[in-house]
C-alpha cells in the first residue's frame, strides 16, 4: 500500500515529465501515467525524471547529505571549543569519525557499537568520554543522542572509572610491563638512523609524553616557535636545542615546558621535513593515533615485545619513584601530579 501511494505522490509532482528507464519524455493520458506510477512502485527499478535517477537512490543520497553536513557542525564545535588542547579536540574527531563509521551509530552504542570498535574496557571508556564531553560541546550531537541513552553511557563510563581506580590504588602487574632496564637495552635492536630508533630515543632519552611528538615542528630559532603556541617544536639551535612542549592533555594546569634536546635525538631529526613525523602529504604531521600505532610497530618488529605508549610512560614513571620517591620534575614532565605519578607507577 505505501508503494502504491508513494506512485500516486510521484505522478502528481512530476507529471508529464515522466520518463522510464532514460527514454525520452513525451507527453501522455494521465491514465497512462497513473498506471506507470503504480508499476513502478511496484517494480521498484524503473528509473524516474531524469536518466540514472532512482527512488532509492534519492532518499539514500539526502540521508546521506544530511549526515555529512551533522558530521560537519559536529567538527566546528569541537573545533570552535578553544578551551580545549588542540591535541584533545584532535582525539575526539578521530573518535567520532570510527563511531560514525560504525553501525548502527548513533543507536546502541554500549551494545553493538563499541563492542565492534574494542574489547578494551579503558578503550570502551574513552569512547564513552568523547561521547558525553562532545554532548556538552555541539547542540547538533546532543541532539543524536537519546536521554535514556546518555544516562546509560554516563552510568557505564563510571563503573569503569571505578574500576579502573581500584586497580591504580591496588596496584597491577600487566602483561605488557617492561622494565626501565630492558627498555634501554632495546636500543641496540633499531637500526641505527630509522625512524623506529627516532621513536626509541625520544621516549627514553627525553621525559616520555603521550603521543605529543605530533604535530611537532621543526624550527632553528626560539623566534620561530613563539610564533604559534598551538604546536610543539624542536628548535634545532646550534648552540642549544631545545624541545618546547605546548600543547598536550594537561597543559591548561601545567603550562608550556620547555627540555633540552639530546644530541643523539638531534641527530635523527629529518632535515627535510616541517613536521617530525609527516604522512604521505609533505608538510603535513600525522595524527596522534598514526604516532601510537608506530610506536607498538616499531617495539614489536626490533624488540619483539607488546609495548605501547602507557607502558613507556609507566616504565619511566617506576624507574623515576624508584630513585628519587616523590620526584615532583619527573612528574610534571610527565604532565601529571606527584598523587598521579605515584598511582601511574602502581599501574599506569
Amino acid at each position: 500500500m505505501g508503494q502504491i501511494i508513494l506512485s500516486f505522490f510521484l505522478f502528481f509532482i512530476f507529471g508529464y515529465e515522466l520518463k522510464i528507464a532514460g527514454t525520452p519524455g513525451y507527453p501522455v493520458p494521465d491514465w497512462v501515467s497513473s498506471a506507470v506510477c503504480i508499476l513502478t512502485g511496484f517494480i521498484g527499478n524503473v528509473h524516474l525524471v531524469r536518466p540514472k535517477f532512482v527512488i532509492a537512490n534519492f532518499f539514500s543520497d539526502s540521508q546521506e547529505k544530511t549526515t555529512n553536513m551533522s558530521v560537519d557542525t559536529i567538527y566546528a564545535d569541537i573545533d570552535s571549543s578553544t578551551h580545549l588542547a588542540q591535541m584533545t579536540r584532535d582525539t575526539h574527531k578521530h573518535r567520532l569519525k570510527r563511531l560514525f563509521e560504525t553501525s548502527p551509530f548513533p543507536k546502541k552504542i554500549l551494545t553493538k557499537v563499541i563492542p565492534q570498535l574494542t574489547e578494551k574496557a579503558s578503550t570502551s571508556l574513552n569512547f564513552m568520554q568523547t561521547i558525553l564531553s562532545v554532548m556538552k560541546l555541539s547542540p547538533t550531537f546532543r541532539q543524536l543522542i537519546s536521554e535514556p541513552q546518555r544516562k546509560n553511557i554516563f552510568r557505564e563510563a563510571e563503573i569503569l572509572k571505578a574500576q579502573q581506580l581500584e586497580k591504580r590504588n591496588s596496584g597491577e602487574t600487566r602483561d605488557d610491563d617492561i622494565s626501565w632496564e630492558d627498555l634501554l637495552a632495546c636500543e641496540s635492536s633499531f637500526p641505527p638512523k630509522s625512524e623506529a630508533m627516532l621513536i626509541h630515543r625520544l621516549y627514553t632519552h627525553l621525559p616520555t609524553v603521550r603521543a605529543d611528538f605530533t604535530p611537532l615542528k621543526i624550527v632553528k630559532t626560539k623566534k620561530e616557535a613563539s610564533l604559534d603556541t598551538s604546536v610543539n617544536y624542536f628548535v634545532l639551535d646550534k648552540k642549544k636545542p631545545i624541545f618546547i612542549l605546548n600543547e598536550y592533555k594537561t597543559a591548561a594546569r601545567f603550562g608550556q615546558q620547555i627540555f633540552p634536546l639530546p644530541q643523539s635525538i638531534v641527530d635523527l631529526v629529518p632535515s627535510n621535513q616541517d613536521y617530525l613525523f609527516e604522512g604521505s602529504t609533505p608538510g603535513q604531521p600525522v595524527l596522534p593515533n598514526t604516532l601510537v600505532q608506530k610506536v607498538i610497530r616499531s617495539y614489536s618488529k626490533y624488540c619483539n615485545r607488546k609495548v605501547t605508549i602507557n607502558t613507556l610512560r609507566r616504565a619511566y614513571a617506576l624507574h623515576t619513584k624508584a630513585e628519587n620517591g616523590a620526584d615532583v620534575d619527573a612528574a610534571i614532565s610527565q604532565g601529571h601530579s606527584v598523587t598521579t605519578h605515584g598511582q601511574y607507577a602502581a599501574r599506569g
